[in-house]
């Protein structure tokens, strides 16, 4: 099993519903975003690019599978990269007696 944040979201919005999680990892197809949600998320995007853009230098690490890019994102902390853009982060652990993998796939990861 993996786990995302995206999951957490989705168990709690737009109520809480255990379902919804278990349909998505299923592959279940999901309703289509509204005009409005379309419009949050064109105006979401363009605020990251624009934020992106005042950040100096990255590593652009949002192309690839899930695998590749952890593994990016491994050698890319490992040499010490200032700003990585959309970096894998995986851990794996047992919840409730299941094997599971934590997933973390932040928009901007700033060595500080």
């Amino acid at each position: 099993m993996r786990l995302t944040a995206t999951d957490i979201y989705h168990l709690y919005q737009p109520s809480s519903c255990e379902l919804r999680v278990y349909l998505k990892h299923r592959g279940e197809p999901e309703a289509e975003p509204s005009e409005y949600e379309k419009v949050l998320q064109e105006l979401g995007a363009r605020h990251e690019r624009n934020h992106l853009s005042s950040l100096g230098p990255f590593e652009d690490i949002s192309a690839g599978t899930l695998e590749e890019r952890a593994e990016k994102t491994r050698m890319s902390v490992a040499l010490a990269k200032a700003v990585l853009y959309q970096p894998v982060l995986v851990t794996r652990c047992t919840l409730d007696g299941h094997d599971c993998e934590i997933l973390g796939i932040p928009d901007f990861f700033i060595r500080d």
